[in-house]
């Protein structure tokens, strides 16, 4: 098995070619918008209990 690149050299590899750059770009996006997916789901039992309770007081007005 051959050992991973020191970072250095990966610096370097991505500097060279744009395609790792575009990708590293990508993968950073990718995360980062999981990321807010996370916390957006995290809050959907509350909006779906919110909009519960908005349904019954409508109906009692």
């Amino acid at each position: 098995m051959v050992p991973p690149p020191a970072p250095a050299q990966q610096q370097c590899r991505r500097k060279e070619d744009p395609l790792l750059e575009v990708l590293n770009t990508l993968l950073v996006d990718v995360a980062s918008l999981r990321h807010e997916i996370s916390e957006l789901a995290a809050l959907r039992p509350h909006l779906d209990e919110h909009i519960k309770q908005e349904g019954l007081f409508q109906k009692r007005s």
